[in-house]
């Protein structure tokens, strides 16, 4: 039985590596973008004045959520995050959990719903009275964010 030099394993490893490279090179071009556009798409098209309706309900009762982030200076006095990881419960009003968030972080003046999906795209929903900004104004008062 013929063994191979250590030449012939470099070969395979740096194909190995190309072939990984590709892939990546693929999903960031092609995958990532489709992925991208569908989150968007989920925002663009869902009830926003429902879903500000839902996050001005959460800004009112945010003492009835948990904080899955507790200690995370991210997080001002009294600010709540629920994350995904941990599940986005039925208590979170139902417009909010349709977008499949990442995470919900329930500030002072604002719900901040972090998309889950590639790059990062949010849902800012602005307590009533506060005309709030992003890129693009889903209502008064409800705006997209994608950085």
């Amino acid at each position: 039985m013929k063994t191979h030099g250590l030449g012939w394993w470099f070969v395979i490893v740096f194909l190995i590596l190309i072939i990984v490279a590709i892939s990546y090179i693929v999903c960031g071009l092609l995958v990532n973008p489709v992925k991208a556009s569908i989150v968007q798409h989920r925002v663009l098209t869902a009830d926003h004045g429902a879903l500000l309706t839902a996050c001005r309900e959460m800004l009112v009762n945010k003492d009835k959520y948990r904080n899955d982030w507790n200690g995370n200076p991210n997080l001002a006095e009294g600010e709540k995050a629920i994350d995904a990881i941990k599940g986005i419960t039925p208590d979170v009003p139902k417009p909010i959990r349709e977008l499949k968030p990442q995470f919900v972080v329930i500030r002072t003046d604002k719900i901040e719903i972090r998309l889950s999906g590639p790059y990062r795209q949010y849902v800012f929903g602005f307590k009533d009275g506060v005309q709030g900004s992003g890129d693009k104004m889903l209502t008064n008062g409800l705006w997209y964010v994608r950085h």
